[in-house]
């Protein structure tokens, strides 16, 4: 919390506000037994946490019961009732396949002949989100601005479903990210097995596909697509988080953003230098002072700017005026 209160110094200093956090993996916020104190700083300090998460808890009695039984939690919808009144949180929450053999694998892995994770995640994922979507999460007219679904990374095994989550997520009026895998960690591994033309060009339907939809159910307009541009998360508001902020480890590193982890994204380490001095001479902050990179900064992590870095990129070059160019002729013929 010293870090965030530094942050917060930082933002006051420029003239603007510290206003949210996200928070991920590895590892889940919700796990941790000091999850209400830390909500609570957050809290005071009219900060919004964000918690990416799988929701395991959300949907498991037994898992509610041993991580907050001693905060009175007796089952996994009074955690989500309780996390709930906290006016200041917000859910990302992880939703990948609807075919249970596809999701359970992509949490789960074989050794020796044992399954390591969680079983049955597909069940519980459900129950969860039935606990969610019938919570104070929402507003009276069935909408919320405090939970998403995150479909990421897409992969080719998940693309097929990747629309109808879209559709999902937003017929129950709940926003959905859509997004390829990053390119750092087990990421990159992921980014070298989809390297092929008819790979990016699914990629390139999808994200036509998902602005179609939109403009079809007046989620957006085609003037709003040109001044904000093809997001990285298809569909949603325009990524600008490494225009307007950094990524800190529980280590003290501090980086561009979650979704690259190189010599020229590294940018220090609070242990050893202030946060101030850090932010100041960061790429990140020379990049918001770009108007149009404050509104949309593509996705630096996971953008090719040449033909040749396609290859170690999520997105091939001119990946977003594809899509455009997708979009328009989709929006002619149809």
């Amino acid at each position: 919390m010293r870090i965030i209160d530094d942050a917060r110094a930082i933002a006051a200093a420029e003239g603007h506000s510290f206003e949210s956090v996200k928070f991920l993996g590895p590892g889940e916020l919700l796990m941790n037994p000091e999850l209400f104190r830390i909500i609570e700083e957050y809290r005071k300090r009219g900060i919004i946490l964000n918690i990416f998460t799988k929701g395991a808890l959300l949907g498991s009695d037994r898992l509610a019961v041993r991580f907050h039984g001693q905060n009175g939690i007796k089952n996994a919808r009074e955690l989500v009732s309780r996390l709930a009144t906290y006016e200041n949180i917000g859910l990302i929450f992880s939703f990948q396949s609807f075919v249970q053999e596809i999701q359970d694998a992509l949490v789960t892995r074989q050794n020796g002949g044992r399954i390591i994770g969680l079983r049955n995640y597909t069940d519980i994922r459900n129950y969860a989100l039935e606990n969610l979507f019938n919570s104070g999460f929402y507003a009276a007219d069935g909408t919320t601005q405090r939970l998403c679904l995150i479909n990421a990374p897409v992969l080719p095994q998940t693309i097929e479903d990747a629309l109808d989550i879209y559709i999902f997520g937003l017929e129950r009026g709940t926003p959905v990210i859509t997004t390829p895998t990053m390119v750092s960690g087990l990421g990159k591994c992921q980014v070298g097995k989809q390297t092929t033309d008819a790979w990016h060009k699914q990629l390139i339907e999808l994200y036509a596909q998902i602005h179609l939809y939109n403009l079809r159910k007046g989620v957006q307009t085609i003037e709003q697509i040109k001044k904000e541009e093809i997001s990285s998360y298809a569909g949603t508001e325009p990524c600008n988080q490494v225009a307007l902020g950094l990524y800190l480890r529980a280590n003290g590193i501090v980086q561009m953003c979650p979704g690259r982890f190189d010599s020229s994204t590294i940018y220090g380490n609070v242990f050893e230098t202030p946060l101030a001095e850090i932010w100041e001479k960061s790429p990140n902050r020379q990049l918001g002072m770009n108007p149009q990179m404050r509104l949309n900064n593509h996705c630096p992590a996971k953008d090719a700017h040449t033909p040749g870095e396609n290859n170690v990129r999520a997105f091939q070059f001119g990946f977003y005026e594809k899509v455009m160019e997708r979009l328009r002729e989709l929006l002619k013929n149809k």
